[in-house]
């Protein structure tokens, strides 16, 4: 942005952004705050929705006399409705409504430290919801210490869904037809994220939140709208604000009188799951199968409203998939498989699962508790140094113990399967006499890192994550000067890697995880050429390539040891290429990680461990020139 941008947010949609006014070179203070009637270009306005009010507050400042105080509030007041608000986005909700050229529109941080103290001081004198929404909400983002600009957001956003609700403001989809507005959902669900990412102490939503959330609930209940009834059950349900089988019973309905209406088949689809899911969450197993069945029958029911050949295998594919996490679905998977002339291998019938109960509290009460007190910069250091270099022979020793703790078992070989039924591993059972093999013992150290990751990640580094996040509104900047000064990111992927280190820091796993895990490779290959050694090869045919992570990790193991230690490399070859591990790189590079996997504890340890790595050779830099770097 420009100097001029940078002061009071540029507004307008991308085809408005070359006709709209030069903003105001300054922003405005208080007295301007005070000299200005705040709202009048917005008294006739009967919408709720901040984006119904910039225009009005951008024709105010085009007609407001240049440089007065009117003009500087009302074109801070027209960026601030700008704003976009992605309401699914939990570690970064807001963004800016257009980017081009290099240039962009405003977004929250544009107006951090005074002018943030400005905007808090004005809030309670506004009264139109939608706007005292908005700067309350921006207030609070800039500054997590503003409970009390929380608090005007949470109470605002439920005003303005009210009045949605009464009539007394119009939807700003002006064309639809549902019975409770798209609109009226986002204002509840942003009230919600804005409450509960408040603070780890508070134990409930307010009450004004669950009285909207049961009014919404019952009208959308006895409208048949599914789409606004699965949205508003899944919020109760994840807050236990309604029984688990009144919900179910609910929505079970629903979904029965909407499928003889021939509604959207993926809407109600929507109600069998998180019917399912309720049922599951009282122990009733039968009925849970029940539900999720019924689920997949909608998304066989999909297929039918699509004609290409592909789009419906795509649904049928889909139904498979989904059938297998129920039990005794052999028959119907034969019968989709032969329409479909496609299906995974019997031998998933064999498998199962078995779960016990881990209590972590102690751990994760001194993490929050220590983290609590960090300042960002601080918290950013120690959060990437959570987990210390343990040693080889320790792991080792580990593996051979478990030989004199259960010998039988580890006799036998084993296979390992992927999500589709094949093999991708083959391990031999442990010798009855001799040392059992290098290859044995790496295997044995991979499953108990699977179990140090599932303990480091839930009760350290997720815990660590959430209070940072909590405490600090985390955007790419903070991570940018890691990333431009680790001699293990190329300068061409540092941005790729300050946003995926960011949205990994704000919980959202799934684009950390396909932004980092690929670029392990090339780091390593990075720091390679760094020490002047070439992993590249010659093919027969005289042509060049580089070699892959297995190739490296193989033939340059000595110098990755030298590089990076025997214990990074051996976590680097655990993690992201050795089978029966996860092979994340492998995975990855297919694109066969799915959603869930993304918040599996190797997917979520990868990330963290490749911000470790980052981190390491910039510690003895941190407080001259990182911490600062950070801060500012």
């Amino acid at each position: 942005m420009s100097d001029q941008e940078e002061a009071a947010g540029s507004g307008g949609s991308v085809g408005d952004a070359a006709t709209e006014p030069t903003p105001s070179p300054r922003q405005p203070d208080i007295a301007d705050f005070d000299a200005t009637d705040i709202e009048a270009p917005i008294v006739a306005i009967r919408k709720a929705s901040p984006g119904a009010l910039e225009s009005a507050y951008w024709d105010a400042a085009k007609a407001s006399p240049d440089r007065s105080p009117q003009q500087a509030v009302y074109y801070l007041l027209a960026a601030a409705c700008s704003v976009h608000l992605r309401i699914d986005e939990t570690g970064e909700p807001f963004g800016p409504k257009f980017e081009m050229d290099g240039r962009r529109s405003a977004v929250p941080s544009d107006w951090q430290g005074n002018q943030n103290a400005v905007l808090s001081s004005v809030l309670e004198r506004i009264r139109h919801p939608g706007l005292r929404a908005r700067l309350a909400d921006i207030v609070w983002y800039n500054d997590r210490k503003q409970g009390k600009a929380r608090q005007i957001a949470v109470e605002a956003y439920c005003e303005a869904a009210e009045g949605l609700r009464s009539g007394k403001y119009e939807d700003r989809f002006s064309e639809s037809k549902a019975e409770i507005s798209r609109e009226e959902v986002d204002l509840i669900t942003r009230a919600v994220a804005v409450a509960r990412n408040s603070t780890r102490r508070q134990s409930s939503l307010p009450d004004r939140i669950q009285t909207n959330l049961s009014e919404m609930y019952n009208r959308a209940r006895d409208h048949r709208d599914t789409d606004s009834l699965a949205r508003i059950a899944k919020i109760r349900f994840r807050h236990s604000l309604i029984d688990d089988s009144q919900l179910a019973a609910d929505l079970e309905a629903v979904a029965l009188a909407a499928a003889e209406m021939h509604d959207y088949p993926l809407s109600i689809k929507q109600l069998w799951d998180l019917a399912a899911a309720a049922h599951d969450n009282r122990g009733d197993k039968a009925e849970q199968r029940r539900c999720l069945l019924a689920g997949v029958e909608q998304t066989l029911e999909m297929g039918k409203h699509v004609h290409p050949g592909s789009a419906q295998a795509h649904w049928i594919r889909t139904a498979i998939s989904e059938l297998r996490n129920i039990e005794d679905t052999a028959e119907k998977r034969e019968e989709l498989r032969l329409e479909m002339r496609r299906i995974q291998e019997k031998s998933l019938d064999e498998m199962g699962t078995f779960s016990f109960p881990v209590d972590f509290s102690e751990e994760v009460n001194s993490v929050v508790s220590a983290f609590e007190t960090y300042s960002l910069p601080e918290a950013i250091k120690r959060f990437s140094m959570l987990q210390r270099p343990r040693k080889i022979e320790d792991l080792r020793q580990k593996a051979l113990d478990t030989l004199r703790d259960g010998p039988i078992h580890l006799m036998f070989g084993a296979t390992h399967t992927d999500e589709d039924g094949k093999v991708v591993a083959e391990v031999d059972g442990a010798p009855i006499r001799d040392m059992p093999s290098d290859e044995w013992i790496k295997g044995q150290i991979s499953k108990e890192e699977e179990y140090t990751r599932f303990h480091w990640v839930n009760a350290a580094i997720n815990p660590a994550r959430v209070v940072i996040s909590s405490n600090y509104p985390i955007e790419k900047r903070h991570l940018d000067p890691i990333c431009l000064c680790s001699p293990l990111i190329p300068s061409t992927h540092a941005d790729v890697m300050a946003l995926g280190f960011s949205r990994f820091i704000q919980g959202d796993y799934i684009s950390a995880a396909y932004m980092l895990i690929p670029q392990i490779e090339n780091c390593i290959r990075y720091a390679l050429r760094n020490a002047n050694i070439d992993s590249s090869k010659i093919m027969q045919d005289m042509l060049q390539e580089d070699r892959s992570l297995s190739a490296i990790l193989e033939k340059y193991q000595t110098e990755l040891n030298a590089l990076f230690t025997p214990y990074f490399v051996l976590q680097m070859d655990l993690l992201f290429n050795f089978r029966p591990g996860p092979a994340l790189r492998h995975e990855m590079a297919h694109g066969k990680v799915g959603t869930g996997f993304c918040y599996h504890p190797d997917a979520v340890y990868a990330c963290w461990f490749i911000l470790h790595l980052s981190c390491i050779p910039l510690l003895s830099r941190w407080e001259t020139v990182i911490g600062p770097a950070i801060s500012s």
